[in-house]
């Protein structure tokens, strides 16, 4: 039923090129695709971040940054075991999350389990994320599977340093200098995020954002 009703529209518009690919390995029809990312309102996202947040970052450590929905994809669990031994090695560094959902108490309880309260902190939601992503030294997204994550461009916009796990979300920052792809494993990210903290300063190259070309190809596609 789904393929009949995809086979009358003149194009189909996809928002990643994974997103697409997908699509193909399970309908298979003529119909003309095409790729268009989702837009984000640059200056407004700039505009917000300047607001005061309500918890100011440690700035004598580095910090890391992850916003996301408290689920079982986003694997924050494994992420507090690989702080938890990096913490007990001696590697200083925190780490701030943003939001909220059904793994909360499971994680909460890990955190004091492991006894990283001071270090490894689960803020809750935000209506406005983007000052602490601001006052972070990295952003990181390091799920078990992840799409096109617009909390990523949201992290481009401001210019972080970003630390993804090998996932679909590579697409993302396949352009962008200020990222690494970590293997998609706890020996990966606990690597990745040592090799980091080592470093004790960022390499961090000034990006012009720019997706002005997004609006440029929905208007071409409504002009059709």
């Amino acid at each position: 039923m789904d393929k009949k009703i995809y086979s009358k529209y003149d194009k189909l518009i996809f928002v990643s090129d994974d997103n697409l690919k997908k699509f193909e390995e399970v309908y298979k029809n003529n119909v003309e695709k095409q790729v268009i990312y989702n837009y984000l309102n640059k200056d407004m996202v700039i505009e917000k971040s300047n607001e005061k947040p309500d918890v100011k970052f440690n700035e004598n450590n580095i910090n890391f940054v992850t916003v996301a929905r408290l689920v079982q994809q986003k694997a924050l669990d494994r992420l507090i075991s690989v702080h938890s031994k990096l913490i007990k090695e001696g590697y200083k560094h925190n780490f701030y999350i943003i939001g909220d959902g059904p793994e909360k108490d499971k994680l909460e309880k890990m955190v004091n389990d492991n006894q990283v309260q001071k270090t490894f902190k689960i803020l809750g939601k935000r209506e406005n994320p983007y000052p602490y992503i601001k006052q972070a030294d990295y952003f990181c997204l390091l799920s078990h599977f992840e799409g096109y994550g617009m909390v990523l461009e949201e992290a481009k916009i401001l210019n972080k340093y970003i630390l993804i796990t090998d996932t679909a979300a590579r697409e993302v920052v396949k352009d962008y200098k200020n990222s690494q792809i970590f293997e998609n494993s706890e020996d990966g990210i606990y690597n990745g995020l040592k090799n980091n903290i080592n470093k004790k300063q960022i390499n961090n190259t000034q990006t012009d954002y720019n997706n002005k070309h997004i609006i440029e190809k929905i208007i071409e596609l409504v002009g059709e």
